[in-house]
Parts: C-alpha cells; structure tokens; sequence
C-alpha cells in the first residue's frame, strides 16, 4: 500500500474532477530524479495501481488515500518501509516539533523540481492553525511553520511529514494545502494526520497495527 493525499489520484485540469482509474496511476519508488527512467534494479522502479481507496469522508480534513500496488514492493537500499506515527500521537501538541517534509514540487523557479528535496520546519499546535486557517481544520489535520519562507508547493500534494523519536523515523502527515499561491509567502502549510488513521488503514489493510 501506497499513502497518500485523496485529492492527487484526480485528474488535472479536469472540469468534472474526475478521479482516474487505477490502470491510469503508477508508482515510482526508490527514485531521487523525477525525471530519471525507470528501471529493475532496486532504484526508479515503477509499480501498476490495482485499487484506489479515497476515504470516505473526502474532503480537506480527511485528504488521505491508500493506493494498492498490482504487485508486493521489493524492499532495497533505496525502497523501504515507512513507520506510521502512534494512534496515540492524534492527541500530541505538534507545537514546536522539528519535521521534515520532502517532494518533488514546484520550486522558486516555478518548474517542477528535477531531484527529490526536503526542508525541515517545525510544527504548530492545532489552535494555532485554526487561528490562521479558521474553524474548518480539524483534529485529523496539522500545520507546519512558514515563517522561513520555505514551504511545500503544488507538485508535493500527497508527499511525507516526517518526525524522528528515539532514532527512528515516523511519518506524522502527509502534504495537503498551503495558503500561498506561489508559496512563498509566511504562511504555513497544511497536511492530515497520520496517527487519526490508523483505524481506517487496518479496515482496509486487514492488517492490525501495534501502534
């Protein structure tokens, strides 16, 4: 299974917003270069989509989907798996938090980034994101701090929220929204909560989390 924002299997550009179907989506994994061609080796290898679970109340504040692969992932020094944040966690103030938060969006240029890039923030408690956003956001969202100037852009929808506890690394959003059209303003950046999820990944995983 693939994690992910809801609203990127869609098509873009689309006046109906009409959701592509599987055989339409794959997955590059194990790749550092957007642009860099695929291969069987460990490295850019490219996986088919057999299923797309949208969750169920689709909208910003549950902008989560689950992608199944055709085919298992095979595990590599580039491809491995991701640890998910505690359902414990829903409840943590992220104020103050260090993250790091990675894609391939657009940068200063305005072009889509040709290499894989990250840049670490901190987090901001969910009172202070409604202060900014409004009364819409929601328990299962968080925000993250702009104050730097440097943000996620269009092209980085979908992408990881990372947070490292006692060595190891747990992804704790995933990339959804900014406030800024060309993201470079203060703002800061919105994303959904991993650790609200975890009943709705078991229901569609079969698979029961110790976390």
């Amino acid at each position: 299974m693939i994690l992910t924002a809801a609203h990127c299997p869609f098509r873009l550009n689309s006046a109906q917003n009409a959701l592509n179907p599987p055989s339409r989506i794959s997955v590059t994994v194990g790749a550092h270069y957007h642009a860099q061609p695929g291969t069987t080796g460990g490295y850019n290898v490219e996986v088919d989509v057999n299923n797309i679970h949208l969750h169920p109340q689709y909208r910003l504040p549950y902008d989560i989907a689950l992608l199944k692969l055709v085919s298992p992932l095979t595990f590599s020094e580039t491809v491995k798996p991701v640890c998910l944040a505690p359902r414990a966690w829903i409840d943590d103030d992220m104020a103050g938090k260090e993250v790091t938060l990675s894609g391939w969006g657009k940068t200063e240029t305005g072009s889509l980034s040709s290499s894989l890039r990250e840049y670490d923030t901190v987090g901001y408690s969910l009172p202070d994101c409604i202060s900014f956003y409004g009364s819409w956001m929601r328990p299962t969202q968080m925000c993250t701090d702009g104050a730097q100037r440097k943000h996620t852009c269009s092209g980085d929808s979908g992408g990881p929220v990372m947070r490292i506890e006692n060595g190891k690394v747990f992804q704790v959003g995933v990339i959804s929204f900014g406030a800024s059209a060309d993201c470079k303003d203060q703002s800061p950046d919105g994303q959904v909560r991993v650790a609200a999820f975890i009943d709705w990944f078991e229901s569609i995983t079969g698979l029961t989390f110790s976390i």
